[in-house]
């Protein structure tokens, strides 16, 4: 009686096996440490119940890239998964059998991996907490149908680099689906200038890209923009100046494609 389970899957915990130098280890390190603290509330942003701006944005961005994977087909890669729930919807969205999941971030990836691992039927999972550009040279090419880069490219930058790799994994025909908040929307631009002009108080910087240069990049790498689908009205500090109101901001206004501070492009690997 009983479904048979797939074989044991391999743990890859193997995070720093590779000199990078010691700024790009301090910065991966301070990273690592800031996700590992943010991780007991992290799954917070996507409960329905919290209608913050923050909150919305992160709910926004789960229910468009549900959206975009209908109808793909695994195996699945989520370079950056974090907690877990987008991972979780594109593998019941998508029924795949077979998914690698990474996160640099060692408490956040516990997390994920008790959220996936309860989901029926068994998968054959593989997990690991290594540097996107550790892990991506490390991976197989043309392995997976779908590659999941979502809430990473603020944080590692590289946008070249990072597409090149993203590229290389995926399979002829398979997706890519790239999140990127926007360097030329005004709430993002003021954001970015304050915490400028305070390091002390914003000492993590993140990485922002116009349209025209992710889908430059992306072109260079061979692959195709499909679509691309912008959210989030991104106020500037609005959960701490407007408290509730931004909320409803975001859920009147956040939706307007025109007006979006955040970027979800799905980029199909050419055959």
């Amino acid at each position: 009686g009983g479904r048979e389970r797939p074989a044991p899957c391999r743990d890859l915990l193997a995070f720093g096996r590779t000199p990078v130098g010691d700024g790009v280890q301090t910065m991966t390190a301070n990273l690592r440490a800031r996700f590992d603290e943010a991780a007991s509330s992290y799954s917070n942003f996507y409960d329905p119940a919290n209608r913050s701006g923050k909150a919305r944005i992160f709910q926004a961005r789960l229910a468009l890239v549900s959206e975009l994977l209908r109808g793909e087909r695994g195996p699945l890669l989520d370079v950056a998964a974090g907690t877990g729930e987008i991972t979780e919807a594109a593998i019941r969205l998508t029924d795949c059998r077979e998914a690698r999941v990474n996160d640099l971030s060692r408490e956040m990836l516990a997390r994920c991996r008790q959220r996936l691992e309860a989901l029926e039927p068994p998968r054959c999972w593989v997990w690991s907490d290594q540097d996107v550009f550790t892990l991506l040279p490390q991976t197989p090419a043309d392995r997976f149908g779908i590659v999941l880069a979502l809430g990473l490219l603020a944080h590692v930058g590289r946008l070249e680099e990072l597409l090149l790799g993203l590229a290389r994994v995926t399979r002829p025909g398979g997706c890519v689906v790239l999140q990127s908040t926007l360097a030329d929307h005004p709430g993002v631009w003021l954001t970015d200038r304050v915490a400028r002009a305070l390091p002390r108080r914003f000492p993590h910087r993140h990485a922002h890209y116009r349209v025209e240069e992710l889908i430059g990049a992306a072109g260079r790498s061979a692959l195709a923009v499909e679509c691309t689908r912008r959210y989030g009205l991104w106020v500037p500090f609005g959960d701490r100046w407007l408290g509730p109101l931004n909320g409803l901001l975001e859920r009147a206004l956040g939706h307007v494609d025109r007006l979006g501070g955040e970027i979800v492009l799905k980029l199909r690997k050419r055959a």
